[in-house]
């Protein structure tokens, strides 16, 4: 999160497979030819290459380019935004733990670009979306009940993705185990204008902190280190790239060893930095 305040911030938020490891195959058949032929060839090649060239997670996929997530390559950008949108303002006195802050009057969000969205069918409008602006990125919260959220998202919008533009008023921010959250929003509208997503790269083992990212897309290279127990309905893992250890919870199968490419949104729960996939799109397949 580009955000230069002082919050408490504790607990709390396709790429076609550049080959998908093949299992070797386990031949059974016996050779029964019993040719004696006597070839008495003498190569004495001593190449002692044993084909097990060592392989790195961290170096990424050979066509390492062409993964953004959800995004397409032309879309994304690694420069960082210098709109001032308001999101700041939103934050200039940051809600305590468990707490939420109302402005009265609904502090203005002016041409905010939205750089993630909960995966929702298609022509359906997503439930939570992420923002971002040249000084903050934050994430909506929309309850299960539409009868009792107050993120209000005008459902004849359709399809919402990142990119695009939007203008609208926030009432109340909250501090939910230390990720702060949008819970109130109204007289959203979408500009006719779109823009490029800014993904912070951290693919070069820069370290992924709750303090200065909270809320940022980033994209990792990163190794399953460990199937962890599942996270309620999800399948959560330890996945580790340069040495440093997130966590990644998502509804997909997958095994200690793959290496994953995955440019998503920075949360946490419980003091880790956890990657919370809802659409698919966000992460790859294995490499």
């Amino acid at each position: 999160m580009r955000l230069w305040l002082i919050g408490g911030l504790g607990l709390g938020l396709a790429l076609a497979s550049a080959g998908c490891r093949t299992a070797p195959v386990d031949d059974t058949d016996i050779d029964t030819d019993t040719d004696t032929g006597t070839d008495t060839d003498t190569d004495t090649d001593t190449d002692t290459d044993s084909g097990t060239a060592s392989f790195d997670c961290d170096d990424g996929p050979s066509d390492a380019d062409d993964f953004w997530g959800v995004l397409t390559k032309e879309q994304a950008t690694t420069t960082a935004p210098t709109n001032d949108a308001g999101l700041a303002a939103l934050l200039a006195t940051p809600p305590a733990e468990g707490e939420t802050v109302t402005f009265d009057p609904p502090l203005e969000i002016t041409n905010v670009v939205v750089s993630h969205t909960e995966y929702a069918p298609d022509g359906a409008t997503p439930r939570n979306i992420w923002l971002q602006d040249a000084n903050v990125s934050i994430v909506t919260y929309r309850s299960d009940s539409s009868d009792t959220s107050k993120i209000n998202i005008p459902a004849d919008l359709g399809a919402l993705r990142p990119g695009a533009v939007a203008s609208f008023k926030v009432s109340e921010v909250s501090n939910y185990f230390g990720t702060y959250q949008i819970v109130a929003l109204d007289n959203f509208e979408l500009s006719s204008d779109t823009s490029d997503v800014f993904v912070l790269d951290v693919t070069d083992g820069t370290e992924v902190k709750w303090a200065d990212h909270q809320a940022d897309i980033v994209r990792l290279w990163a190794e399953v280190k460990e199937v962890r127990e599942p996270c309620g309905s999800y399948s959560c893992y330890t996945i580790e790239t340069h040495g440093h250890e997130y966590v990644l919870r998502i509804k997909k199968e997958f095994l200690a060893g793959d290496c994953l490419p995955i440019s998503a949104p920075v949360g946490q729960f419980k003091g880790e930095i956890q990657f919370n996939i809802s659409d698919f799109d966000a992460v790859g397949f294995p490499f």
